[in-house]
């Protein structure tokens, strides 16, 4: 029983700690609703995955040979995307 107990206390101080390293926000979002929410990984640490990720994509297509480098169509791209 006593192991039992142990393991119990273990379990909820993991638990506390983990919920108590996590962030929470007020601040306006992108299309300006204000809302609290649970951030688990920070922005930074969002846009670096997202940057490594990105190139490590662009970098396969690559070597692949199925990269598009046709400025024309990166244009239209850049065209359509100032449109949203």
């Amino acid at each position: 029983m006593n192991n039992f107990r142990l393991l119990a206390h273990l379990s909820l101080l993991l638990a506390a700690l983990t919920l108590g390293g996590c962030q929470t926000t007020t601040s306006g979002g992108a299309v300006g609703t204000d809302r609290k929410q649970l951030l688990l990984v920070s922005s930074q640490q969002l846009e670096q995955i997202a940057a490594q990720s990105y190139s490590k994509l662009t970098s396969e297509a690559a070597a692949k040979g199925t990269l598009n480098t046709d400025v024309s169509i990166l244009r239209r791209l850049r065209v359509i995307a100032q449109r949203i």
